[in-house]
């Protein structure tokens, strides 16, 4: 095949030697473009976009571990402590009652407004380790929720 070739080219007058030697370098260089350089190229200027996404995602992180280990040195609230503390906070929720049953706790309220719904939950989790377990509630006519929440005591 190479002798074949060879044949062939010696036929060839020596500008058009010149133009297919010209056409294979371009041919290669092109194909080193391609193959090598440009994803190279391509992965560079991307770099600087991942690094910063990637050092976000981190101090989040950093921050959501922080937060774990801040939750982790409180200690433990006795079910008698949580139970005192449903006792006031559940005024928060309006027209809302209060059952607990060994380390459950099911909480029932109508006409919540989604501000005092929301902060209440946070300060069930944080200030008495309520872990939510279940939660079904529904928008009433007036735009605000009825519903009820099942809490398990962190133990």
């Amino acid at each position: 095949m190479t002798a074949l070739l060879r044949a062939w080219l010696e036929r060839q007058s020596p500008r058009e030697r010149r133009l297919l030697a010209a056409a294979a370098s371009v041919l290669v260089l092109a194909l080193v473009w391609w193959l090598l350089i440009a994803p190279a190229l391509q992965t560079y200027r991307q770099s600087s976009s991942a690094h910063a996404k990637l050092d976000s995602q981190i101090a989040q992180m950093q921050s959501l571990a922080a937060e774990a280990a801040k939750l982790r040195a409180v200690p433990r609230a006795s079910p008698a402590q949580v139970q005192m503390w449903l006792d006031g906070a559940i005024k928060k929720l309006g027209k809302a009652s209060v059952a607990m049953q060994g380390g459950r706790v099911q909480v029932s309220f109508t006409g919540a407004s989604p501000e005092a719904l929301a902060a209440w939950l946070a300060e069930a989790r944080i200030k008495a380790q309520l872990v939510p377990l279940e939660a079904h509630w529904k928008k009433n006519a007036s735009l605000l929720w009825d519903g009820s929440l099942v809490f398990e005591l962190n133990k």
